[in-house]
């Protein structure tokens, strides 16, 4: 079964929802849509992390500014009406936005099996991260909430390093709700073929019916989380 299968990420991770574009007199206020809960990890201690994307942004725009804000439901990022530092905001910003705000969806009966034992295979996952190219050093923490996986970074990792990580995080996750899956529907089927055949014994000898049902053992064998 390819229930939680996904398409492969791109090279670049996208804004779930386009930015909301205002223009105005040659000023223009991107909104990214952003959950409360994420940003402090985005904006860093003292916004820090913002400071240095608008040090960034003036270097790259010699004479230009930028200013970001948080109204609970969204970012502003107000900025000059340059096709370039749209670009650059979407690119820097806006995917660590994108990612931070990234929930992988599972069904609610694997969950508890993809945490694992005292969270021992989320802290796999993290782990394992450290160990992928592109993220030495890496650090993440991976959790479950409001019915999603999510992964949540140092304000200091590097957006490529947010990206891989995350790639490698949701496949990971969703070959092992694939498998669970799998594992799920094999209990279905031998489930079904012995109440069939229990049923047709019973019907033989009182007329009456039995009715399938699925059961799943938590004592199946669980694959390692590492790569």
């Amino acid at each position: 079964m390819c229930s939680n299968s996904f398409a492969a990420f791109a090279d670049v991770v996208s804004v779930p929802i386009a930015p909301v574009k205002m223009t105005s007199d040659g000023i223009e206020t991107l909104r990214f849509e952003c959950d409360p809960s994420t940003v402090g990890a985005l904006v860093g201690k003292r916004w820090v992390r913002v400071k240095n994307l608008a040090s960034k942004f003036q270097l790259r725009f010699p004479g230009f500014d930028i200013d970001v804000s948080h109204d609970g439901e969204a970012f502003s990022v107000v900025l000059p009406t340059i096709d370039d530092a749209f670009a650059f905001i979407d690119e820097t910003f806006g995917e660590e936005i994108a990612i931070a705000n990234h929930g992988i969806p599972v069904r609610s009966e694997f969950v508890g099996r993809i945490i694992g034992h005292g969270g021992h295979n989320l802290r796999a996952l993290e782990s394992g991260v450290g160990a992928i190219d592109g993220c030495a050093g890496c650090r993440c923490t991976v959790y479950h909430a409001d019915e999603r996986f999510w992964v949540r970074f140092p304000s200091s990792t590097p957006v490529e390093q947010r990206k891989i990580a995350l790639a490698y995080i949701e496949a990971r996750i969703f070959e092992h709700a694939d498998y669970l899956e799998e594992k799920l529907t094999d209990a279905y089927s031998t489930v079904s073929d012995t109440s069939s055949v229990c049923s047709s014994a019973f019907s033989e000898s009182s007329g009456g019916t039995s009715v399938p049902y699925s059961d799943y053992s938590d004592a199946e064998s669980w694959p390692e989380l590492r790569a």
